[in-house]
């Protein structure tokens, strides 16, 4: 027991079978970059708890990844630290984003920046919706090149 309170499991922190979940990777990493964080300053995991007032035995528990770390409490323990909340997910692998079945291809992203910079440098509006409607015809196979 905690100051007189009885601790419960949250249920966020229960596998579905009801069993104690296993460690996220995300809160594992997190947990790597604060411990990394906290030897770097010296300090021990009381010392951060007391200064930043989490319980005893959290900062374990986050460095471990056993317990995710809320976004104030991510906030609190840069401010604490010394860095920006962004410090702890550093080196964390980004998936591609959702519904892309691959990378995008970099030959791909300087045609459009080409063409971007070629449209940008026409001035009259009326030729830019024109070539805007072209582009959408010619994208939905509608233009007719006879």
């Amino acid at each position: 027991m905690y100051w007189g309170i009885q601790p419960t499991l949250r249920a966020d922190l229960m596998a579905p079978s009801g069993r104690k979940r296993s460690p996220d990777d995300i809160d594992r990493h997190v947990g790597v970059r604060l411990k990394q964080r906290r030897l770097e300053m010296e300090l021990s995991a009381a010392e951060l708890e007391r200064r930043i007032d989490l319980a005893p035995s959290t900062v374990g528990r986050f460095e471990e990844g056993w317990l995710p770390i809320n976004s104030a409490t991510l906030f609190r323990l840069g401010r604490a630290l010394d860095i920006p909340a962004s410090y702890f997910f550093k080196g964390l692998p980004m998936p591609p984003p959702s519904g892309a079945s691959e990378p995008p291809d970099p030959e791909h992203d300087a045609e459009a920046a080409r063409l971007l910079r070629r449209f940008q440098s026409v001035t009259d509006p009326e030729v830019r919706k024109n070539l805007l409607r072209l582009v959408k015809s010619i994208a939905d196979g509608k233009f007719d090149w006879n």
